[in-house]
């Protein structure tokens, strides 16, 4: 989820979160009961910047 603001055309200011609800992420290889991998990460916030010159 990420929201971007521009402001003055060369620069954008943002703001992104992952995993706001804290869920395992599950992998497959190519049907549901071929399981591959199971990861679970902390919630992450990003804020800042960008500028194009």
């Amino acid at each position: 989820m990420g929201v971007v603001r521009a402001a003055a055309g060369r620069f954008q200011v943002f703001v992104d979160g992952s995993n706001l609800t804290k869920e395992k992420e599950h992998y497959y290889l190519v049907w549901p009961d071929m399981k591959l991998n199971t990861t679970q990460f902390e919630t992450r916030y990003a804020i800042g910047v960008r500028a194009k010159y």
